[in-house]
C-alpha cells in the first residue's frame, strides 16, 4: 500500500502572509495527532506564499482529516485571508 502525498499551495492576500502562517502552524499541530497522518508540514516560499506538504497513510485518513473540525476551522478563520482557491496537487512516488 502506497502512502498517499500532496503538496497543498496556499497563496494569502497580500500584507495578509503573517496572518496565515500562524493558522498553518496551529492547523499543522492538530493534524499531526490525526491517526493515520505521517507528515504535515507548512513551508513559507515568500511572503505570501506558503505550501503544506502532507502524507497519509491511506486515503481513508486523508478523507478523515478533509472533514476535520479543524481543517473547517481553518478555512472559516482564513476567509479574507487566503487568495484564490486552494487545490491540492497529488504526489505519485516513482520508488
Amino acid at each position: 500500500m502506497n502512502r498517499i502525498s500532496l503538496l497543498v499551495p496556499i497563496n494569502a492576500l497580500p500584507g495578509k502572509g503573517e496572518e496565515l502562517k500562524k493558522l498553518l502552524v496551529n492547523l499543522s499541530l492538530k493534524s499531526r495527532m490525526e491517526p493515520g497522518n505521517v507528515c504535515y508540514r507548512p513551508f513559507q516560499i515568500a511572503d505570501d506564499k506558503l505550501i503544506i506538504f502532507e502524507q497519509w497513510q491511506e486515503q481513508y485518513a486523508l478523507d478523515r482529516h478533509n472533514e476535520s473540525n479543524h481543517l473547517k476551522k481553518f478555512f472559516i478563520d482564513s476567509a479574507g485571508i487566503i487568495a484564490g482557491e486552494v487545490d491540492d496537487i497529488i504526489l505519485s512516488e516513482l520508488c
